[in-house]
């Protein structure tokens, strides 16, 4: 019984180094994900033509364009497509203005005048792409002579 360890260092110690013949074998994967793969990696460079071909860039999280303020949340998007000025991603002042799918007049006029205030405070607006409020947020801060920043949404 003395060659038994009997202490936390000692079990440490004695557990098999990385490597070792004792650590499982990796699971080899099915030949269905394996197809998957391949076709993947085959397509990429169609799908990359395609997002040249629309006029968009591909910012990853690791570029430095990628916006800072997005990189700290806890998952933040891997790839960004970007129509237009990627320096907009960087903004000083960013504020986003949201709402309902179903505003009233009042409400989409009301997004206006708040997106303009924003453009003369020197803010960016930042907002989805639907069409109701975002639509009257984006067009009053183009209008205006601002920047914006419309995010769809693609979730994890």
């Amino acid at each position: 019984m003395a060659d038994r360890p009997n202490g936390t260092r000692e079990l440490a110690a004695a557990r098999p180094a990385a490597g070792s013949s004792l650590e499982p074998a990796p699971k080899p994967i099915s030949v269905a994900l394996a197809i998957a793969i391949a076709d993947a990696v085959a397509q990429g460079d169609r799908a990359l033509a395609r997002i040249r071909s629309l006029g968009l860039s591909v910012v990853t999280v690791a570029d430095a364009s990628y916006p800072s303020r997005l990189a700290g949340v806890e998952l933040p998007p891997h790839l960004l497509f970007v129509m237009g000025d990627i320096r907009a991603l960087q903004p000083r002042h960013a504020v986003a203005v949201v709402g309902t799918r179903r505003p009233t007049a009042h409400g989409r006029a009301l997004a206006a005048r708040i997106a303009s205030a924003l453009v003369a405070s020197d803010a960016t607006v930042v907002s989805g792409l639907a069409v109701w409020v975002d639509g009257a947020a984006h067009d009053a801060t183009i209008s205006s002579g601002g920047t914006t920043i419309a995010v769809i949404g693609g979730g994890h």
